[in-house]
Formats: structure tokens, sequence, C-alpha cells
């Protein structure tokens, strides 16, 4: 039998000195160097082959690793000016570059970026919290003529997309524990004077697990360390929500906040969407998680209800009026929407109100 070609492969990563953790590898010195160019995430996303979402979080995975921000949003332009990096990020960057040369004899080789598409053929571009619902209205656009992206980076991630021009529409389900209030006070934080919120619906988030635990029951062993949790990404609604249900049972219990993280085996794990917790739970990677009701019955999991939490939607008000924007209204207001709901356990709406433009 023949052997295998062998031929060797060094890779360079820039690493912190004092933990070891990666900073910055082939991977994410590229998609830095993209950002520079071609002045956005996304773009530098596709032309580096790699997904949205995946794109974000090396960009999160660097921020803390160097306690820093590494992109910012550049102001100006229709509808965002896009992103450009932190004197940071240029710094990484060139480090990167300059060690690059040295290890190789060459520079970083970059992969050729494609010509625009014409602002006629782009798609709505969803980015944001997973939802079931919102597969369902990608598909009505779609049937009525206009392309759609989704892109599952989370609420916050979501709203931060908006801030950096790279979406259309932002879903979000973000809870003020302060005020009681959803999602307003966050889109006016994060984008004041500069987005409005379209109304959605309600769904249900329930605490899911193989064996059928209480909700006390499930939070009490986390804080023990005898579960393990499948938790969401960093910045999504349900894990926000998570992390106030551990707290609050927390001080009950008289636990420090400080050690509450670190006492949740499988806390700082990241799963990109519900289906991914479900599956955890399911196959027993882990035992316990937040998820919606939908998908908890679609993978036979036992589960108690936790809250009906508002999911709504967020446009930045230069893109008011497009026809990307009146396709998304229109097929949410539909009545083909509608029956998608009614249909769906752990699902309810107001007529009244699904679709209603709310101006901040």
């Amino acid at each position: 039998m023949n052997a295998p070609k062998l031929r060797p492969r060094i890779k360079l990563e820039i690493i912190r000195e004092d933990t070891g953790e990666i900073v910055l590898d082939d991977v994410t010195a590229k998609l830095l160097i993209l950002i520079k160019r071609l002045g956005s995430l996304l773009k530098a996303s596709k032309a580096l082959g790699i997904p949205y979402s995946r794109a974000w979080e090396c960009i999160a995975r660097i921020e803390r690793t160097v306690n820093g921000r590494v992109i910012e949003a550049r102001r100006g332009g229709k509808g965002g000016g896009g992103t450009t990096l932190t004197a940071l990020g240029e710094e990484l960057i060139k480090r990167y570059v300059r060690e690059y040369v040295k290890v190789f004899g060459y520079t970083l080789q970059l992969p050729e970026v494609k010509g625009e598409v014409p602002a006629s053929q782009q798609p709505l571009t969803y980015v944001g919290s997973h939802d079931i619902v919102v597969g369902r209205l990608a598909g009505i656009i779609r049937r009525q003529g206009t392309p759609v992206e989704a892109h599952w980076l989370g609420s916050l991630k979501g709203l931060a997309a908006l801030l950096l021009g790279e979406g259309d529409v932002a879903g979000v389900h973000l809870l003020d524990y302060e005020t009681g209030e959803y999602n307003v006070t966050y889109v006016r934080r994060m984008l004041p004077g500069e987005a409005s919120v379209i109304l959605g619906y309600e769904r249900l988030q329930v605490l899911a697990s193989r064996e059928g635990l209480g909700l006390e029951e499930a939070l009490d062993a986390l804080l023990k360390g005898e579960l393990r949790l499948a938790n969401r990404v960093y910045g999504s609604g349900t894990r926000t929500l998570m992390k106030y249900l551990l707290m609050k049972r927390a001080k009950e219990l008289g636990i420090s906040s400080a050690d509450v993280e670190s006492r949740v085996k499988g806390y700082d794990t990241e799963f990109r969407t519900h289906d991914d917790v479900a599956m955890a739970i399911s196959d027993g990677r882990a035992d316990v998680g937040l998820l919606i009701e939908g998908i908890a019955k679609a993978y036979g999991l036992h589960y108690v209800p936790v809250t009906w939490e508002h999911f709504d939607f967020v446009v930045r008000n230069s893109n008011l009026g497009s026809d990307r924007i009146n396709a998304f209204i229109n097929a949410l207001r539909s009545r083909e929407l509608k029956e998608v709901l009614d249909g769906l356990s752990g699902y309810r709406y107001d007529p009244r109100n699904l679709g209603r433009l709310l101006s901040l």
C-alpha cells in the first residue's frame, strides 16, 4: 500500500504571554485586515469564506482576550458608515504581519475580493436572535420575490451589526430587569435616535432537561456544580435571562454573585442556536438549558415554563421606506405569518400590534 504524502506546515499565532491565550492566528489576522480594507465585517467574512456569525465570534474572542475593542462603527453615509479598526486593532495586525514576514519571508496572502453585488440584487439581511418564526418569515419574504440572508448572532450582536450598518433587520428579546421593559432600553442605549422598533410577538422560554427537573431544583443543582449547562452565545437574550435567573437564585441562597459563573459547569460554553442547546441536552453533552418551547418539544425534552418574552425587530431609521424593509413589514403583517404563529406551540401575538412601527 502506498504511503500517504506528507509535508510540514507551520502556523503563526500571537498569544498572551501571561495566559497563553491565542489573540491572533491566520484566520483572525486576515479577518481584521479585510475589515480594514473593505470597511465591513460582513464583507470581510464573505471574502474569507466564513459565516458572519463565526466572524463575530472571532472578534468577541479577540476582544475578551485583550480586554479591549478591536472594531468600531465608522460614522457617516446612508444606513451607517460601516466598520473600522480601533487603534488596538491596527496595532494587532501590524504586529502579526511583521512577525509573519519574519517567520515565512513573505507577506500574508489574502483571498481575492469579488465585486459589489448591485443594490437591486442585495438580499434583506436579518441579524440577531435565533427564532423559529423568523425562519418561516424569511420563507414568506423569499416567495414574494425578495432574497433573504439570516445570521443567528444573538440579540446584542444583532444591534451591534445594525450600528455598523451591516444588517437591515435585527431580531431582539432583551429585557431591562430594572424597568421590566423589553428591547426599547437597549435600542435607545446602542442606537440613540437612529433606530425604530417593529413590534413582533411573544414566545415562551422554558428550562429543558432530560429528567424533568423543576426550575428551582435545576438552578440549585447548577449552582452546586452538579449539572452541566448548555448556555447560549454571549450577547444573546437567552444567555442574559439565564444569568439573571442564576444570580437571583444565588442571592436567595446567600451565594456571592462573583462566584456564580465559576460554580456553574458549562457556563462559558457558547451554543449558537436553540437547536444546538436542545441537541446538547438530548445527546448528554449537557443536562439543562434555556430554549423556546417549540424546539424543546421537537427534541422530546422535558421542560418547565420560565417566562413569556417579547420578540421584536429593530431597523435603522435611514432604511425605513426601502423596498427591503417594506417587504419585511408586509410579510410580518401578513395572514400567512399569523397562520404560522397560530399553529406553533409557545407563541402568541396581539393582531393590533404585529408589525406596528414604534418610533423612539
